[in-house]
């Protein structure tokens, strides 16, 4: 993880082709370091030490891991950064599978009980999760409307050659 959003920041003409990427994934790759991986870091050596806060961070730091980049896989073609962002997302699956796996649910259950507030809890989550609704159907209620700037293109035909070039299925206007 490290080397990667080190290499995002040093290169971020090579590693990010493009205006929009560079938009999105340098200031990611500066969460990443200054936010992800010392928790990444701090969580297992919590978890050694017994603090119940650690084992609870461990798992939320490594799915956060997995799921940046999953994002950064899908955005990139097949080259070696490629290859690296598959690794992390894989051993970072991993990780958290075997994780899970060693935790003492009663343990953990039992230190937790009457100590977090389980309607307040319950209620943020559903409150997020209304957010959350509203603002994805939010773009299908305002006149029928599917987002107009997304255009289906076809292949085009290169001038040089004349043969057809792959844009991709859906490009961004």
């Amino acid at each position: 993880m490290t080397a990667a959003s080190l290499a995002g920041l040093l290169a971020p003409h090579t590693l990010y082709p493009t205006e929009a990427l560079r938009h999105g994934f340098v200031s990611n790759d500066v969460v990443n370091l200054v936010l992800g991986l010392p928790l990444l870091l701090v969580a297992p050596v919590l978890t050694r030490r017994g603090q119940l806060l650690g084992l609870l961070f461990w798992p939320g730091a490594l799915f956060y891991v997995t799921y940046n980049y999953i994002a950064y896989a899908v955005t990139r073609p097949l080259t070696w950064q490629f290859v690296l962002y598959l690794a992390l997302v894989g051993l970072s699956t991993w990780a958290i599978l075997r994780l899970l796996k060693s935790i003492d649910g009663a343990a953990v259950q039992a230190q937790l009980a009457g100590a977090v507030p389980a309607r307040f809890g319950g209620g943020v989550l559903a409150a997020l999760g209304a957010l959350f609704f509203v603002r994805a159907v939010a773009p299908f209620t305002h006149n029928h409307q599917v987002n107009p700037r997304i255009v289906v293109t076809r292949p085009t035909c290169h001038r040089a050659t004349g043969r057809r070039q792959a844009t991709g299925p859906v490009q961004a206007v």
